[in-house]
């Protein structure tokens, strides 16, 4: 093994990061799909999904039990579980409005 030639060493470091693209979702997928292959990514999509959801059911669960140890009443119940439940409603317009507000750009970068 002999000592790389210093434009060598510099071919093989990336310049910068390429400018972010609007790729198709479908092409995200692909991509995925060739550098992962299906089987991991429909493990990952259905622990992530079985994970929300079991969340998701302990907390109803439990919040029934919570509010009667605490003897709050039926009507006020529902209020109660309304704003508990606020943040998981608002989930997809915080999605929506990072992605189309200005800190899609600002804060978001490519990491490779």
């Amino acid at each position: 093994m002999g000592v790389m030639a210093q434009d060598e060493a510099k071919g093989m470091l990336p310049d910068k990061s390429p400018p972010l693209r609007d790729e198709p979702m479908l092409d995200k997928l692909r991509g995925l799909n060739d550098a992962y292959g299906w089987k991991l990514l429909a493990i990952l999509a259905a622990a992530q999904w079985m994970g929300k959801g079991f969340i998701w059911g302990l907390c109803l669960s439990t919040m029934d039990f919570l509010f009667r140890d605490y003897a709050v009443a039926g009507p006020r119940l529902q209020v109660y579980k309304a704003i508990v439940m606020l943040p998981w409603a608002m989930k997809p317009l915080f999605s929506v409005s990072s992605v189309t507000l200005c800190l899609s750009s600002a804060i978001r970068r490519r990491h490779t």
